[in-house]
């Protein structure tokens, strides 16, 4: 039998606050069948536990509960390990899609590149006339902003696309996601004739 201020002593700060809810009736009824918490032993260590059944004993004055509680440290770094080598495949899975894509990407970048260089020859050439067209200047020159974006654009994709992390759920446009598949595929699609 133990106080239960020695039994929260010894949980994880984390998770203390969770284990007092738990144990003083405060968690609704439905979600009080079972705990998750870890626990610091005098070494340091942590160990994870599962706590069943919160039961009431006898309603007298201090309140005593009973319940059962297990070890699930191995379950949890057996989870771990799992998650770190899911992460690890996906990370993989990437890598080897990318080299795949490798093609295509240079001939995405390969575009734009060629784009800004053979405006800033047409700009070159406008510029060295007697009278230059600094309207048709700047429209070169937006164009070769506008390449830059893009090509800058591609190569952050690319950035995002191989760093190891855990993926990001959020709402997107499906619109979007199909324009910037079909902006990216385009060589590969022309060159199938699709």
């Amino acid at each position: 039998e133990a106080h239960i201020d020695d039994v929260l002593a010894a949980i994880h700060a984390e998770d203390r606050p969770r284990v007092a809810a738990f144990v003083s009736g405060a968690v609704p009824q439905a979600a009080r069948a079972t705990i998750e918490y870890r626990v610091v032993l005098p070494d340091g260590a942590v160990r994870w536990y599962v706590s069943l059944a919160r039961v009431p004993v006898e309603e007298r004055t201090p309140a005593r509960l009973m319940g059962a509680t297990i070890d699930v440290t191995e379950r949890k770094l057996a989870e771990d390990a799992t998650a770190r080598q899911r992460a690890e495949l996906e990370h993989l899975s990437r890598v080897a899609t990318l080299t795949e894509l490798s093609g295509t990407l240079a001939h995405e970048l390969n575009q734009p590149l060629g784009i800004i260089m053979s405006n800033a020859e047409a700009a070159q050439r406008l510029l060295e006339a007697d009278t230059p067209d600094l309207a048709e200047v700047a429209e070169i020159l937006n164009d070769i902003v506008a390449a830059d974006e893009r090509a800058g654009q591609v190569i952050q994709r690319m950035r995002n696309f191989l760093q190891r992390r855990e993926p990001a759920r959020r709402r997107i446009s499906l619109n979007r996601a199909v324009e910037n598949v079909m902006q990216f595929m385009r060589a590969d699609l022309a060159r199938r004739e699709v």
